[in-house]
């Protein structure tokens, strides 16, 4: 695996390095002794798949409160989407500072977000699918968001989403 810092501290992507034949590819997804060489949390309580059946399908931003945040990792299996994260942290350099990536079934990146982040992905193709892993559970009562147009965060998103809970639009500004 090849890991990429971004500008913001914390996050990283993940490149699969695959090994390729006339059978297809085999590449290693994840390994806790490369994720701890590079200084990230290896650990994983709960994986969890979602799809998007629409383009343009909006899911975020989610968080979860202290002592319960999690970090996630994620890879777009089936389709494209755009996943996006923003610095939450009140101590960070770049708290609200926001960071997108396209993720495709053909890109093969990961991304990987640690604590003290919120995160969501909005759909760029019918169909897409999702799996992620998280070192923490859900857990009920302790989830929070952050409405995905908050002015304050500028999410760099192709187009507006044309699907979004009603609990993602619920969401307050930061």
């Amino acid at each position: 695996m090849k890991f990429t810092k971004i500008e913001i501290e914390g996050p990283r992507i993940i490149e699969l390095n695959t090994l390729e034949d006339d059978r297809g590819f085999f590449a290693r997804q994840f390994c806790v002794d490369e994720f701890e060489k590079e200084g990230l949390n290896p650990n994983i309580l709960q994986i969890n798949t979602s799809t998007c059946l629409k383009k343009g399908t909006l899911r975020g931003l989610h968080y979860q409160i202290e002592p319960y945040g999690e970090v996630k990792f994620l890879r777009c299996i089936s389709g494209k989407i755009i996943d996006f994260l923003v610095d939450v942290r009140p101590n960070s350099s770049t708290y609200l500072k926001s960071f997108s990536i396209e993720l495709t079934s053909e890109n093969r990146l990961g991304m990987y977000i640690p604590v003290g982040f919120a995160h969501g992905y909005m759909s760029l193709t019918d169909n897409a699918e999702v799996i992620y892993s998280s070192s923490q559970k859900y857990i009920q009562g302790v989830e929070r968001g952050i409405r995905w147009n908050d002015p304050s965060i500028k999410l760099d998103l192709p187009f507006n989403p044309c699907i979004v809970s009603s609990k993602d639009i619920s969401h307050p500004n930061i």
